[in-house]
Formats: C-alpha cells, sequence, structure tokens
C-alpha cells in the first residue's frame, strides 16, 4: 500500500475549485425601502384633511418589517370607522410601518408607543415616523 504525504494532500486539493465558493453575482443587491399609500376611508369631516398616509417599509428584513400586512391595513380601518381612541393609551408591538398606531394619533389617542424589534433598518424606518 502506497501512503501519501501531507503534501500529495495539499496539491490535490488545490487542484479543485472552491465548491463553496458563490459567483461574486450570486447575492441580488438588497433592496431599497418602499413607500406606500395607504388610503383612509372616513368621511372627510372626520378625517381631519388627512385622507391618505404615506408609509415607509424597510427593502428587505427578515421579521417581515418589508411587508405592510392586510391584517395592519384591516386594524386602521377598524380604528377609523368603529372604535373611539380618544384618551386612551395605545401600545403597538411589532409596528413595523406602524399603521394602527398612525391611525390611532390621528384619531386623538392619549399616549401612543411604537414599538419594534431593536434592529437598526427597523428603529430608523419608525424614527422617520412624523404626524
Amino acid at each position: 500500500s502506497t501512503q501519501s504525504t501531507g503534501e500529495e494532500k495539499y496539491e490535490f486539493m488545490s487542484l479543485l475549485p472552491n465548491i463553496f465558493q458563490e459567483p461574486e453575482d450570486y447575492y441580488q443587491p438588497e433592496p431599497e425601502p418602499q413607500v406606500t399609500v395607504f388610503h383612509r376611508s372616513l368621511d372627510q369631516e372626520k378625517c381631519e384633511n388627512i385622507k391618505e398616509i404615506t408609509l415607509r417599509t424597510v427593502g428587505k428584513h427578515p421579521l417581515w418589517g418589508h411587508l405592510i400586512w392586510n391584517a395592519n391595513k384591516f386594524l386602521a380601518d377598524y380604528l377609523d370607522n368603529h372604535y373611539d381612541v380618544k384618551g386612551k393609551s395605545i401600545l403597538e408591538l411589532g409596528a413595523g410601518s406602524a399603521l394602527p398606531s398612525i391611525i390611532c394619533a390621528l384619531n386623538n389617542a392619549d399616549k401612543v408607543v411604537i414599538t419594534d424589534y431593536p434592529d437598526d433598518s427597523l428603529i430608523e424606518n419608525l424614527s422617520l415616523i412624523h404626524i
């Protein structure tokens, strides 16, 4: 039997391509943040002249911060039309674009606290909200 030396193994491995190396163009660039407009369904007089709310989402995020869920839109519509938040304190957990919180603030909630996972892109997104 022939024994191979460490030197021969090294030479053999150097002849193989790196099978774990991705091509340079393998990963797509991160998408840019997106802007979406939410149209409120209230009467003009109840909307205080704010019929549209511009929402910004992060480009892409593993915690889904890049989406405005239909549940957020439904909840925002419900809060606008069926629930009086005036004078109440509101806490939104995992807010993302914070649409329900924005609606509560516009509908005169006493205090609105918006939270999300402490990730730089999500926190930056929340810091851009101005009502």
